[in-house]
């Protein structure tokens, strides 16, 4: 057996040993780029222009980049593990690799400050060039920040474990000896694991701040319904004509209908007088109390349905994105880190699963947008030819 039929062999061994990783990247392009072609398509097309929705097409464009080179360059990396002969095809996956999800993860950023201003600053929110600047903003500087790649990463050469005459070769971090480029290697992974850590604070420090503000939004719309339900009688008066912390709560929320109210407790007091035992209007009560803690709650999520909207994305981009992270680090560190598994295949598959899990963020949100916006779940619905009740359509709409 000469020495290409050893090397095919072996790539063949190699590669046999990650089908499931391969299995799970076909699964992560088809149903990537299906589902953020189907995301920009219709909120570019079909849905109303709002500024809730503005990065939302943005974002699917950068995940559907990301989820394509991605997958096809893992793809390819598993399917010539000891064969990938291309250098400068090396440094280009891996430089657009990074700078796609980079780009992604800034963009979560400027979402997170926007939902801030518009929920707890909403004399501050952004204006259209702003959020123009911004998403070039994130593009220049995930370009820019991604620039070392192309130095660090490459075409490697391996020797076989068993014939040394035999050398593979492989795309990853190029290993050199001299202390110069081992500790520039260093510097850069440690920076994009504290770029990711800070991004972490970032999205955490925001998202406390608006839940803590719509807390309170719901806190003060709930004492308004109840006041809805409270007959009028001597022990309802109100003691004090003072300015209390309550009445300045309740002026930020939305006037509420005069007409409304009345009307409303007039309802609730000839509901108690026809209800003449005290255990129906006991039950009556509970009942009352049950159904409007249920549209309150639905009126809640409603209103800020954008804003948990982005948190979901923006926590499944932690969660996927750290293991990434965390190996990078690994391997800087240790620049044997991946030579030391050789003989420890499934070891490998597993590593590889998590080092390209972040995929998994590109793909999972045009499902999000399906859970929380309504529309946009109709759109699809409507798109397809399914029946549909006219009753499911977004109020908006």
């Amino acid at each position: 057996m000469d020495e290409e039929e050893i090397l095919d062999n072996w790539n063949y061994q190699l590669s046999n040993h990650l089908i499931a990783n391969n299995i799970i990247l076909v699964f992560y392009m088809v149903i990537g780029l299906f589902g953020n072609i189907l995301v920009i398509f219709i909120y570019i097309f079909k849905l109303k222009k709002k500024d809730d929705r503005y990065f939302i097409p943005v974002l699917a464009t950068m995940d559907l980049m990301a989820c394509s080179v991605g997958s096809s360059y893992a793809l390819a990396l598993n399917l010539l593990p000891a064969k990938f002969t291309s250098d400068i095809l090396c440094k280009v996956l891996w430089y657009f690799s990074q700078a796609t999800t980079i780009s992604s993860g800034l963009l979560l950023v400027v979402i997170a400050v926007q939902r801030y201003l518009k929920v707890c600053k909403p004399m501050l929110s952004l204006t259209l060039r702003w959020k123009r600047i911004a998403i070039f903003m994130c593009f220049i500087t995930s370009s820019i920040f991604s620039i070392p790649t192309l130095f660090f990463y490459g075409e490697l050469q391996f020797q076989h474990p068993i014939n040394s005459s035999v050398m593979g070769s492989r795309c990853g971090q190029i290993e050199r000896t001299d202390n110069l480029f081992r500790n520039s290697v260093i510097s850069y992974t440690i920076l994009e694991f504290l770029a990711a850590i800070a991004g972490c604070i970032s999205f955490t420090i925001l998202y406390a701040l608006i839940g803590k503000q719509i807390y309170k939004k719901f806190i003060v719309f709930r004492r308004t319904t109840t006041l809805r339900r409270r007959p009028i009688g001597k022990n309802n008066k109100p003691k004090s004509t003072s300015t209390t912390d309550d009445d300045k709560n309740r002026a930020s929320v939305d006037s509420v209908d005069i007409i409304d109210i009345v009307s409303s407790i007039n309802n609730s007091q000839e509901s108690i007088v026809d209800d003449s035992q005290p255990s129906q209007r006991k039950k009556r009560r509970s009942l009352d109390v049950l159904q409007e803690n249920v549209s309150a709650l639905k009126q809640h999520f409603h209103t800020h349905r954008y804003t948990y909207m982005f948190m979901a994305i923006t926590l499944f981009f932690m969660i996927t994105f750290t293991p990434r992270i965390t190996l990078m680090v690994l391997e800087s560190v240790d620049h044997n880190f991946w030579r030391n598994l050789v003989d420890q295949p499934e070891t490998i598959a597993v590593c590889l699963f998590f080092y390209r899990f972040y995929i998994f963020n590109h793909i999972i949100n045009p499902f999000i947008y399906g859970f929380f916006d309504t529309t946009f779940k109709y759109e699809v619905k409507k798109l397809f030819c399914l029946t549909i009740d006219s009753r499911a359509r977004d109020s908006e709409f």
